[in-house]
């Protein structure tokens, strides 16, 4: 079997050429050791008491490897120029009206009294945004010296995040992202297993049919140029809902991300951990920062059944996984969970 290393800096190795400080892919990298039977490629030391949880969890045995010849598991890096034009928000803005792609602050059209959000077209997803208005424009400067364009778009008042996964045979899923107000993913939500469909979006009801009927018609021409430009893997496709003019609306596409997500890890956990459950919960909040803080949470979440820590305790997050038959129980396990832990460790509502 070929060894995998899960690449979470692939932005950075695909826009940037180099590699990331190893935090960074160490932040996720032992999410494969609960769906993956492979070695996995890595310099970090994990814990004989982990690797013991991990296999109570999965039934495998981790194993690693310091192998060079690997197969990348986040985002593949096999056919750069198309990968780079997949993964740019340039592209995704093909699908977003209102979005100015700029290479000087001149060329900005601005309104009075509207926020404006600037975004890195090549950055990881969720960082490098910043917030401005008019007569602020100066303050696009460090972003876009490093970024040489920067995308600009209308700031809305964002509601609800969701996403579909579309695989490589055309099938896909929904799900409800949670994301922080520094547009942060904090976790992902399936409701239903079953079903996970746009129907099955908490707020899909709070929305006007015809709103849906354009968003379908929209994502579907999203599909269809994704296959024109020859995508063959795997990618998914962000939105949002927002308040404007009295009622909510869709934001179709926020950004593509042509690699793996959390929201495909979250569904992947699912398949293999919900036990004929139909609700299931992937939740990152913030590392306890204390020694022994994976024995620590692991005696104190022992009593929430369904409720799985992934998390070796020495990472940037506290990563679980909780399901349930279905989502209020999926939610009173979750408030547990938080009761359990230290104040501000989870910094979304659900």
């Amino acid at each position: 079997m070929k060894p995998i290393k899960v690449n979470a800096d692939y932005e950075i190795t695909l826009f940037e050429n180099k590699s990331a400080p190893k935090l960074i892919n160490q932040s996720l990298e032992f999410l494969a050791l609960y769906l993956e039977n492979r070695p996995l490629v890595t310099d970090k030391h994990y814990t004989q008491n982990f690797l013991d949880h991990v296999t109570r969890i999965s039934g495998s045995v981790p194993s690693f490897s310091a192998e060079k010849d690997f197969e990348n598991w986040w985002g593949s890096l096999k056919n750069i120029p198309l990968e780079k034009k997949l993964n740019s928000k340039e592209f995704s803005a093909r699908f977003t009206p209102g979005v100015q792609i700029i290479s000087h602050v001149s060329d900005l059209q601005l309104g009075e009294g509207q926020t404006y959000l600037a975004k890195n077209p090549y950055g990881m997803s969720g960082q490098n945004f910043l917030k401005f208005i008019k007569n602020q424009e100066t303050e696009l400067l460090p972003l876009l010296k490093k970024s040489k364009r920067l995308l600009v778009e209308p700031f809305l008042d964002r509601k609800k995040d969701f996403s579909h996964y579309v695989f490589s045979d055309g099938t896909f899923i929904a799900y409800e992202n949670l994301v922080d107000h520094h547009f942060q993913y904090k976790g992902t939500i399936f409701r239903n297993l079953h079903a996970p469909s746009l129907e099955s979006l908490s707020f899909y009801h709070e929305i006007d049919k015809s709103e849906w009927d354009q968003f379908e018609t929209e994502f579907n021409s999203i599909r269809e140029a994704m296959k024109r430009e020859g995508a063959t893997g795997g990618y998914s496709v962000d939105s949002f809902t927002f308040f404007e003019e009295g009622k909510l609306k869709i934001r179709t596409c926020s950004e593509i991300n042509y690699r793996k997500t959390m929201g495909l890890v979250a569904w992947l956990l699912s398949k293999k951990y919900a036990n004929n459950g139909d609700s299931t919960m992937l939740l990152l909040g913030q590392s306890l920062k204390v020694s022994g803080s994976f024995e620590l949470i692991e005696e104190k979440i022992k009593k929430i059944e369904g409720c799985l820590q992934l998390s070796p305790g020495d990472t940037r997050f506290e990563i679980f996984f909780i399901a349930a038959s279905d989502f209020q129980k999926a939610k009173s396990k979750f408030q547990e969970l938080k009761n359990l832990l230290p104040d501000g460790q989870f910094s979304v509502e659900i």
